[in-house]
């Protein structure tokens, strides 16, 4: 006799307010936005003429800065996708030169034509597999024709 475990079993286990998804694709989509956001975030501070943004961290200390280590350093990364955005430019602060921001912000141009590769790569197979059961269905009406 199998033991049936409930649809909800994995909720108990979450804290409050989590969600879940369902599927391959969509946990990619979901890392990619939060990678994308934090690009986002940097984005703006990129370069000669960059914006200084204002932050203020957990214990009411105010930056004002474009530093995107700083920026990184200082706000509160959740997502465990952008932790790896966050540790890669944690790496390239500690190496030579200033190519945090640089870093982050090419990982995230990379990452949105990933997701676009993506979304066509998984419509495609959802067409091609369409046709082919339509063929399949064509196919045995064919069959029972004769």
């Amino acid at each position: 006799m199998a033991l049936s475990i409930p649809q909800s079993f994995h909720m108990r286990h979450l804290k409050d307010g989590a969600r879940t998804y369902k599927g391959l694709d969509e946990a990619v989509t979901r890392n990619i936005e939060a990678c994308t956001e934090l690009g986002n975030q940097l984005k703006t501070a990129f370069g000669p003429n960059g914006m200084n943004k204002l932050l203020v961290n957990d214990i009411g200390k105010e930056f004002i800065t474009t530093d995107a280590a700083t920026i990184i350093h200082e706000i509160a990364v959740q997502h465990p996708a952008a932790k790896l955005l966050a540790m890669a430019a944690d790496y390239m602060q500690n190496g030579p030169g200033d190519y945090v921001n640089t870093s982050i912000v090419l990982a995230t141009e990379l990452l949105i034509g990933a997701s676009e590769l993506i979304n066509s790569i998984v419509f495609n197979f959802k067409i091609y597999r369409a046709s082919k059961q339509l063929k399949s269905l064509k196919a045995i009406k064919r069959w029972e024709k004769h």
